[in-house]
């Protein structure tokens, strides 16, 4: 699982969401946890979602790899934090009533390993949020030139989304839907400053070169990106049994 300690001081500045954005999809991540006591924030990095679902009345027991994101968290008022691999889940089968699982199944080695274990230790739903935005993308074209020169992640690239395609959620709920502007200075800057888990693994020089061939494609006039956001679940058990099925049909 990739560690963000070397982003934990400028993740929330960087990964985060305008506010007017993050309330109303947590409007309707609220509905997800009608009947939910206690989640397992999978992945709980800064805590951005945690403090929120904790304000609803919900405990919280926050999971992640990163000592440096795990403390912000803890500042935040967070009690419930572990540090952990997703991989192996220290908790007890079927002992929280949902998880929350947002941007990680990318970042993971085991996709199957990681979504077997929150089943594992989850009675309810695996709730998620599924981001799609079509338009150009740095971070594509930045994946497709690092195969191309012989460094492919070997990771779940489309990640929640890529489920979603694969399975589809018990329930979606719509969250956003909009057109904007697209920034190509600002997402190619924080690509060059390495501020994104893809270039990490990459080495200098060939990262230097993947840099210089997306510089060398950017455009003069406006560029605008549509994007779409909603929140979903699933049945941990109905999930479990994907998971089973895939994994026979790949031997």
């Amino acid at each position: 699982m990739v560690n963000f300690d070397r982003v934990a001081d400028i993740y929330d500045a960087t990964r985060g969401l305008p506010e007017s954005e993050t309330r109303r999809i947590f409007d309707k991540m609220k509905l997800m946890f009608r009947g939910v006591n206690l989640v397992l924030d999978a992945g709980v990095g800064t805590g951005r979602f945690a403090k929120r679902i904790e304000k609803e009345g919900v405990e919280v027991v926050g999971i992640d790899i990163s000592l440096n994101m795990i403390t912000i968290a803890e500042d935040k008022g967070i009690e419930n934090l572990i540090i952990a691999d997703l991989h192996q889940v220290p908790l007890r089968e079927r002992c929280v009533d949902a998880s929350l699982l947002v941007h990680v199944l990318h970042l993971v080695k085991d996709w199957k390993l990681v979504l077997g274990e929150l089943c594992r230790t989850t009675k309810k739903r695996i709730i998620s949020l599924i981001e799609i935005t079509e338009g150009p993308s740095v971070r594509a074209e930045y994946l497709h030139l690092r195969e191309m020169l012989g460094y492919p992640t070997h990771r779940f690239n489309s990640g929640e989304r890529g489920l979603a395609a694969s399975l589809e959620p018990d329930m979606r709920c719509p969250a956003l839907n909009k057109r904007q502007k697209y920034d190509f200075i600002e997402d190619v800057t924080h690509f060059e400053k390495l501020r994104s888990s893809i270039t990490w693994d990459v080495p200098t020089e060939t990262h230097s070169k993947i840099m210089k061939l997306i510089r060398e494609h950017e455009q003069s006039h406006d560029q605008y990106i549509h994007r779409t956001c909603e929140v979903v679940y699933w049945q941990s058990n109905k999930l479990l049994t994907f998971i089973a099925r895939s994994s026979q049909d790949h031997q």
